[in-house]
């Protein structure tokens, strides 16, 4: 149980005898098994750990077998070539890596990222015994990039590994700009008029798109906005499908070399086995498979479009959408944190901002101008570039976190605090650019 990005910072030292290096798997790479809350806060109740995870497998039906611990360790990677602060001057590059399966399962799969987004890559050949090298051919970005390898064993996912290297190429500024694309959701009319308590979600949404909208000609030589907030209109009401839909839009406009944006404002669900579900509006908690979308779809979603995606999610309001689920479960808070920990998972290559961590609620008031206080914070740092402190008035993604942060906690008495997370292999990268 972790706030966002803690996961990472806990984990098992693994050793390996005197004369090898030992092994670290962070917490993360066992989430699906291991992320258990549900079993923590038991465990501070009964003060009994295995009365706790007899009961809470017993409320989820959630028993995972025993196995032994080797079984369940992933592979290791390394990158043999090219070393750190290689240069490179071709979009195709050879890649050398060494590949080790402490389970003892064949290495089916072999990532290559580019400054954490997917690459096409040719040669990964599957190992057969429990070690192995080779060499793969990737096409990477012409500009200096974070080269990353993970490895698959089945289910089992290694830790990244990554070499940072400059390009000696042709210049940047003679490629072509980038272009922009977002698709914002904003839910405010839900069909069950119990959970009608969110007033500005739509009004969110309309304006955060102009403010995107306003960066054609800047960092982008196009922007595309797509909103998803009206029910009187059958394309753009935000139902499960017309979401959907938006998001396969997205993966169709984006191309590699661009920038894809997604914002959902609305109510969010934490059901009894801690699986996120944001409601559109058609929502019914009694039928979440048909009537919401769930963490595990909106995941595979967005991290299939290519090119750089950010995830703006403003769905911890408190109302009775979020009281029924508590109500339920005997009075458990939404946290946050592992949603954007599930999000930002090392090979989905999306950075996530959440209105709030923790358990806190998001807060909306008509005297900010009929928004919430996520998005005016997101409005006054991209559309009137108060989040940037660059010469150049470009506004990164650290930029924006350090923004919007200090605005939401002043705007709502520090009762209110966002949070950003990004995978390790994801460096800093401008987003927008404030006007001169």
């Amino acid at each position: 149980m972790a706030s966002a990005g803690g996961e990472d910072l806990i984990g098992w030292h693994v050793n390996r005898g005197w004369t090898q290096e030992a092994d670290f798997f962070p917490a993360s790479q066992f989430r699906a098994q291991y992320n258990r809350p549900d079993i923590v806060r038991l465990v501070l109740q009964t003060r009994d750990e295995a009365e706790a995870v007899r009961r809470a497998n017993a409320a989820n039906d959630r028993a995972i077998p025993a196995r032994p611990i080797g079984a369940a360790l992933p592979p290791v990677v390394s990158i043999t070539s090219p070393q750190n602060g290689s240069h490179f001057s071709s979009e195709l590059l050879e890649i050398g890596y060494a590949l080790r399966s402490p389970s003892g399962l064949p290495v089916d799969k072999l990532d290559v990222l580019a400054d954490g987004e997917p690459v096409t890559s040719t040669g990964f050949e599957k190992t057969t015994g429990p070690e192995a090298k080779g060499r793969v051919v990737a096409t990477l970005p012409r500009k200096d990039t974070t080269v990353s390898l993970i490895a698959h064993s089945g289910d089992l996912t290694s830790a990244p590994v990554s070499v940072k290297l400059e390009y000696y190429g042709p210049s940047p500024a003679e490629l072509l700009k980038p272009k922009l694309y977002a698709l914002l959701v904003g839910v405010t009319h839900y069909a069950n008029p119990d959970y009608n308590d969110i007033v500005y979600s739509a009004h969110d949404a309309e304006e955060f798109a102009a403010a995107l909208m306003a960066q054609k000609g800047g960092l982008y030589a196009d922007v595309q906005v797509r909103v998803v907030d009206d029910p009187g209109r059958s394309d753009t009401d935000p139902t499960r499908a017309n979401v959907e839909n938006g998001l396969y839009w997205l993966q169709q406009a984006a191309k590699n070399r661009d920038l894809a944006v997604v914002f959902l404002a609305g109510h969010g669900f934490l059901d009894a086995k801690q699986n996120f579900w944001f409601l559109t509006r058609e929502a019914d908690i009694s039928k979440l498979r048909t009537t919401a979308i769930s963490t595990d779809d909106l995941h595979d979603l967005i991290a299939s479009i290519p090119g750089k995606k950010v995830l703006f999610i403003d769905a911890c309001h408190s109302g009775a959408a979020t009281v029924g689920y508590r109500a339920t479960v005997g009075g458990t808070t939404f946290d946050m944190g592992k949603v954007v920990n599930d999000f930002s998972s090392v090979g989905s290559g999306v950075v996530v901002y959440a209105a709030s961590t923790g358990t806190e609620w998001a807060q909306e008031k008509f005297d900010w101008g009929e928004h919430g206080a996520f998005t005016k914070a997101l409005i006054e740092a991209i559309g009137n570039g108060k989040a940037s402190i660059d010469p150049s008035h470009r506004i990164t993604t650290d930029m924006l976190d350090l923004y919007v942060e200090e605005r939401v906690k002043e705007l709502t008495g520090g009762q209110q605090h966002p949070v950003m997370n990004k995978p390790d292999v994801i460096p800093d990268f401008p987003i927008a650019m404030a006007k001169p």
